[in-house]
């Protein structure tokens, strides 16, 4: 199995098992709470009102390590956004996954695309927003790191030629990783 397979099967099960134990957690404390009828605890957030519900036995979950989780799986599943689907038609690629020790094929992308999709759809519906930037009209206002500027001929105005790492947002308002991109400007007139 090539390494780039290798790593996508990785990242593929790292974020499965992150999402899933992240579910079971809220479920027992969903659970929990039902069996004795409390309230969810809530923390006034500028004009805003969060749920900071989340505990496991030694307490509440700091909101720094459900940020970090956030920013984990958001990361791992736009990268297997990347490997997983032609950049044309946003369809996964037709890349067959075998298993080493047998030589038997145990599936391809597009099999393991809807479980990427359902992690997608579970962050989106608990808030959790992964922007890539790619090919978007750059302007200086965005919360962005610039990783590098290139001249490009095939330009009219500044653009984002590509996301090295997505932005991450919760609930459109909190950002919890800032994207690293590279823009593309126009070429200066020769003379």
């Amino acid at each position: 199995m090539s390494k780039k397979r290798s790593k996508t099967r990785h990242l593929m099960a790292s974020a499965i098992a992150k999402i899933r134990n992240e579910a079971e957690r809220m479920l027992a404390i969903g659970a929990h709470d039902a069996a004795h009828d409390e309230q969810p605890a809530v923390r006034e957030v500028g004009m805003a009102k969060q749920d900071v519900t989340p505990r496991h036995e030694g307490g509440s979950i700091p909101d720094a390590e459900i940020a970090k989780l956030f920013k984990a799986v958001g990361t791992a599943v736009w990268k297997l956004e990347r490997r997983m689907l032609n950049e044309g038609t946003k369809e996964p690629k037709e890349v067959r996954i075998i298993d080493n020790a047998t030589n038997a094929e145990i599936g391809d992308f597009r099999k393991l695309w809807r479980h990427v999709e359902a992690i997608q759809d579970a962050l989106t519906d608990i808030g959790v927003d992964v922007i890539d930037w790619t090919g978007r009209r750059y302007d200086e206002g965005l919360p962005l790191k610039v990783v590098s500027e290139e001249e490009r001929a095939d330009l009219k105005e500044p653009e984002i030629i590509e996301t090295m790492l997505p932005t991450i947002r919760f609930r459109q308002q909190a950002q919890i990783q800032m994207g690293e991109v590279i823009v593309g400007r126009p070429a200066a007139p020769r003379a």
